[in-house]
């Protein structure tokens, strides 16, 4: 996990080194702007996964740290703080081409569009845009904002993206599942020894009334930002665990340390919490997370209050489910 041992106390401060990206779409439909600007910065800066607010974990806190504080309320030092200090890095502009040519399983080479563009109801444009592209542009960016020294392996490294959601397409080329809306990993390099690791994270901004009332703003930089401090390379292991509201037989199911996957698929997922920037009160909707004692499966949490999840406590009032086998 990110910070210092929580037992030990102390404060670790990592940089949030952010690129914000806003899309240049070529052959654009008519009644859609090619400009689609990350017109969010402020917003993004200024929400609770980098401003302060009270939590019952600790007061003038960030999101992140209110959770893990959470999650080790018992044992942790009174000072024990894991604290981003946000820098906008980079601002850029990707060009979207409408289609690309994508090999199918089977070998053969077809022409698939690469975006679908809407407008959410607030009027600001959404995209649906092809994960394969999607892969070869976000890893670029990343190499290059390494190259450019503007990314570093003592960070938390961001992408922030404007109401773009990924899509993926079934063996023959069509439209199947959507919508990816962030995803945290790590870039190395492997001409070194030992290798170096940029921890990075993608989160979309997401304009209200696209994915219902709750998920909106920040819900997927809460979300990536919790599972980057709990399982930065995506490696911590936990006892394979079944998603909730499934059905007893349900062999849907992870066998990692993903905090924000157990809640994403509930209704009541995120939380709302205000903030106010001298004049301007904005309420965001970070996401509840699932502690570290839903994952042991156990009959009771030691965490805060014997909870389950963070902040919103009644989220998942029990401990996961084994996998059935």
């Amino acid at each position: 996990m990110m910070g210092n041992n929580p037992v030990l106390g102390g404060r670790t401060e990592i940089p949030a080194k952010i690129t914000t990206v806003s899309l240049n779409l070529l052959n654009v439909p008519a009644g859609f702007s090619a400009s689609v600007p990350f017109s969010f910065e402020d917003l993004l800066t200024d929400s609770p996964n980098f401003a302060e607010t009270d939590y019952t974990s600790g007061h003038h806190i960030q999101f992140a740290d209110a959770v893990q504080r959470a999650e080790f309320f018992n044992t942790k030092g009174e000072d024990w703080h894991t604290v981003l200090d946000p820098r906008v890095v980079n601002r850029v502009t990707i060009d979207i081409p409408r289609h690309v040519q994508v090999q199918l399983p089977d070998g053969s080479i077809v022409t698939v569009q690469s975006y679908f563009v809407g407008h959410a109801p607030d009027g600001t444009e959404f995209i649906e845009l092809l994960d394969l592209l999607f892969n070869n542009l976000w890893f670029n960016q990343a190499v290059n904002d390494i190259n450019a020294n503007n990314y570093s392996t003592n960070a938390l490294n961001y992408q922030a993206w404007p109401n773009t959601y990924l899509f993926s397409i079934d063996a023959k080329g069509n439209p199947a599942s959507c919508c990816v809306l962030g995803f945290h990993t790590y870039v190395f390099d492997p001409s070194q020894t030992p290798a170096p690791a940029w921890i990075f994270a993608f989160a979309s901004w997401i304009s209200p009334g696209l994915f219902g009332p709750a998920v909106q703003d920040v819900t997927a930089l809460s979300h990536e930002t919790s599972e980057s401090f709990n399982d930065p390379f995506g490696s911590n292991a936990v006892p394979t665990w079944q998603f909730p509201g499934q059905p007893a037989n349900s062999t849907v199911c992870q066998g990692n340390l993903e905090t924000g996957d157990p809640v994403e698929v509930l209704p009541n997922s995120t939380v709302a919490i205000q903030l106010r920037e001298r004049k301007e009160v904005f309420v965001y909707h970070p996401q509840t997370e699932a502690l570290l004692q839903w994952f042991e499966m156990g009959a009771t949490s030691d965490a805060i209050g014997g909870a389950f999840s963070y902040p919103n406590t009644t989220v998942l009032t029990q401990s996961a489910v084994p996998c059935p086998q």
